[in-house]
């Protein structure tokens, strides 16, 4: 016959994964082409695993209307997170022309000339490559 829990085996309940859980899997940092100063963590869908780089350009849901926003990948990880979230919606297939040095060092102008990081980005990007921006 098992033995009844005791009184500290209930308080710890909540340490029991449940779903909903973390779990390991591929987060993308990324900076997004808008006035903000902070940079976004994404889930990376098994799909766009190979062309979500750093230095690519994605696609990602933005605010609680979800809009999509054009961003850029800083880096991707694999991380512990759970199912809240939101995946990059698309990842730009052909090479970036930023590399991972070329972020790097955009990221430290963007620190020390206080630039937003999506905006220093942009500035990277050669102006016929660049997307136009869409007027509301």
């Amino acid at each position: 016959m098992p033995e009844p829990p005791d009184a500290r085996t209930k308080q710890q309940l909540w340490l029991i994964p449940r779903e909903g859980a973390a779990t390991h899997q591929a987060v993308a940092i990324v900076a997004l082409r808008l006035r903000t100063w902070k940079t976004y963590s994404y889930a990376v869908p098994p799909g766009l695993r190979t062309d979500v780089e750093p230095g690519a350009a994605v696609q990602v849901p933005y605010g609680r209307r979800d809009r999509m926003v054009e961003g850029w990948c800083l880096r991707r990880t694999v991380a512990a997170w759970d199912n809240s979230l939101k995946p990059i919606a698309s990842a730009t297939p052909a090479a970036s022309p930023l590399t991972p040095a070329l972020v790097e060092l955009a990221l430290w102008i963007s620190e020390y000339y206080a630039c937003p990081p999506g905006f220093t980005l942009e500035a990277f990007i050669p102006a016929p490559l660049r997307v136009r921006r869409e007027k509301r």
